[in-house]
């Protein structure tokens, strides 16, 4: 069984030769003052080969950075590690100065969150004017006073100018004026179609068929004319 768990935790050669090489790196960058570079290399270097010296390196490179918290924290790992280190008043001196260093830090400032604005109370609404006693006459204020004459009736309606009705009348006669002169080019074009027509023609047909449009013609024309004349003199007196 102690030889099964000492196979477990033996580190390869390969991983051996890694974590030296992230170390001497990590101290390189820490000398150089890339601090953030060393932090990450001595992690790695520590977990591919858990030598307490290197929780030691972790502690200085977070001293340099200023976390006060971890760097005591990596130190007193450190002396876990190594109780009989040769360096340990050194180290136990580096944990009360990061003692007092936590001490003497300013506590975050607490976050204010902003409360949103309470709401303004309801506009309180105006009460109606209380209801005279019975018995007691209304005040003068609460007597409604009758409307104008001028809101009651309303604004006059204005009358139509008599002049569209004539204008009217003008366009009617024009219109039925021209109906009478075209039943009267009618009559008169039929007139001159029978004088001509030879006695004995085969045309009669013809002829019936034009006499009927002409009298329609002519019974029309009369009307158009009575309606244009009438229109005519309306016209004339609505002007």
């Amino acid at each position: 069984m102690l030889l099964l768990l000492a196979l477990v935790l033996s580190v390869s050669p390969a991983a051996r030769k890694e974590a030296q090489r992230l170390a001497h790196q990590s101290i390189t960058d820490y000398n150089v003052g890339d601090f953030d570079s060393a932090l990450r290399e001595a992690t790695a270097a520590y977990k591919l080969d858990a030598k307490p010296a290197l929780l030691f390196d972790l502690g200085q490179i977070h001293r340099a950075l200023h976390h006060w918290e971890r760097a005591e924290f990596f130190y007193r790992g450190y002396l876990r590690g190594e109780p009989d280190a040769p360096n340990r008043t050194m180290v136990e001196q580096l944990i009360a100065e990061m003692r007092k260093k936590q001490e003497a830090a300013p506590l975050p400032a607490p976050i204010l969150v902003e409360q949103p604005p309470s709401p303004a109370p309801p506009a309180e609404r105006p009460r109606p004017p209380a209801a005279p006693a019975p018995g007691r006459p209304a005040p003068a204020a609460a007597i409604a006073e009758p409307a104008p004459a001028a809101a009651v009736t309303g604004a006059p309606t204005p009358a139509k100018h008599p002049r569209a009705l004539a204008i009217g009348l003008g366009a009617g006669a024009l219109v039925a004026g021209g109906f009478a002169v075209a039943g009267a080019l009618n009559v008169s074009s039929f007139n001159n179609f029978s004088n001509g027509l030879a006695p004995g023609s085969t045309d009669a047909a013809l002829f019936r068929q034009d006499q009927a449009s002409a009298r329609g013609w002519e019974l029309a024309g009369f009307v158009c004319l009575a309606v244009a004349l009438g229109a005519a003199v309306g016209a004339v007196a609505t002007w």
